[in-house]
């Protein structure tokens, strides 16, 4: 059996400490989840005063608003990004019990790559007793058209909530000191994410040979 630590990381209590407005997309009117493509139901809209104005001007064919809307949402998403790999995911390889020599660098590296190359929602670390699954940080612009109305509003928004699994089988010493280090390295850990643990059966091996590699 695997053990399973699933950390959710919800984005609101992290923009909010970043200095950003985290909106429901409720509070607008967006009542229908999936309006134009769009999946409303696991958004939360980004806000300040400078994003407002941007997005307005964006509303009126300002091209170079766009732009630096665009410029914000890549700003968010690298901050979103190095939060997980600094504050949860190098931490894993940081306690480790088995030592395998991988360098924080090779983790950082690998991790930027991926987040930069992957085409779906989430993306895999392999490690040495295990794996680690990670949702991609986005940002985006999306357009909202309430039923009835001409108008198209424009919002920045993200995930409301980034998840960092860690399967592995690793015990309960390295738990214990996993949940240590990040509790160091998180201020307000107990707002800004909930941990679960749990059990999972064995991943079936891929491959043809007879391995005990646990894949």
């Amino acid at each position: 059996m695997y053990f399973k630590l699933d950390i959710n990381v919800k984005a609101d209590k992290l923009l909010t400490q970043w200095g950003f407005n985290a909106v429901e997309p409720s509070s607008y009117g967006i009542d229908d989840v999936y309006a134009y493509g769009v999946d409303w139901g696991n958004k939360v809209i980004i806000e300040n005063d400078e994003i407002k104005q941007l997005l307005l001007r964006m509303g009126q064919g300002e091209a170079q608003s766009e732009e630096r809307l665009r410029q914000i949402a890549r700003e968010i998403e690298g901050k979103i990004s190095d939060f997980l790999l600094n504050s949860f995911i190098l931490p894993y390889f940081e306690t480790s019990v088995h030592e395998d020599g991988t360098s924080s660098s090779i983790v950082m590296d690998t991790w930027k790559k991926l987040v930069r190359y992957a085409d779906m929602d989430t993306i895999t670390l392999p490690t040495t007793q295990g794996f680690i699954d990670a949702t991609i940080p986005y940002v985006g612009i999306y357009s909202y058209r309430k039923r009835y109305s001409n108008a198209t509003h424009y919002y920045l928004a993200t995930r409301d909530s980034y998840i960092v699994s860690i399967i592995t089988k690793e015990g309960i010493e390295w738990l214990h000191d996993y949940l240590k280090k990040i509790e160091e390295k998180v201020q307000n850990l107990a707002e800004l994410a909930t941990i679960n643990t749990s059990y999972t059966a064995e991943v079936e091996c891929n491959t043809d040979c007879d391995c005990n590699c646990g894949y």
